[in-house]
């Protein structure tokens, strides 16, 4: 049996380490994210189920400088659904490796408010090798400032609340960085 009395933003918060490694976690109906990591470069996420968070599954939100070779934070292998603004949000991360997840639910469940993605990385993400389905808005939104690769995705019934939007969808930053 599983009893808990207490509310939490967050199920599972990391900041300020570099190189953790968070494997076969679950992080369930938290107010805020499933996972939220800030500033905790070289972080791996591998097989985690994050189910029934409120805004985000995962958050990752990175400040810090990584090397030039290696990615700023990895999510793989692992399932993320029911959560109302996105799946995995890595918007203000670049260089993030979001591989072979299953999102799924995003934005369709009792949320009368804004949806965003599925999937969102910032710059130089790469998003490769996800199933997605049912988002209420975007299946993947990544970030037109350079060094993007999307690939190998398998998106389905995407927009199924929202209009005007697309299984992917891209934009080029803030004005002051769009020279691309």
């Amino acid at each position: 049996a599983k009893v808990e009395g207490s509310i939490r933003d967050n199920a599972i918060t990391l900041s300020g380490r570099s190189n953790i490694k968070l494997t076969n976690l679950s992080a369930e109906m938290a107010r805020d994210n499933g996972v939220y990591l800030l500033n905790a470069p070289g972080a791996v996420l591998t097989g985690l189920n994050v189910v029934d968070n409120t805004n985000r599954g995962v958050h990752v939100d990175m400040n810090v400088a990584v090397p030039a070779a290696t990615p700023s934070v990895s999510v793989t292998a692992s399932k993320v659904s029911g959560s109302t603004l996105v799946g995995i949000d890595a918007l203000h991360t670049a260089k993030a490796v979001i591989s072979n997840n299953v999102v799924s639910g995003i934005g369709t469940v009792a949320h009368a408010g804004n949806s965003l993605a599925a999937i969102q990385a910032g710059s130089q993400g790469l998003i490769d090798g996800n199933t997605i389905s049912d988002s209420a808005y975007v299946g993947v939104r990544f970030s037109g400032t350079g060094g993007s690769a999307i690939s190998n995705n398998r998106i389905s019934t995407f927009c199924v609340r929202l209009e005007d939007c697309a299984a992917i969808y891209t934009w080029n930053g803030p004005k002051e960085t769009r020279n691309t």
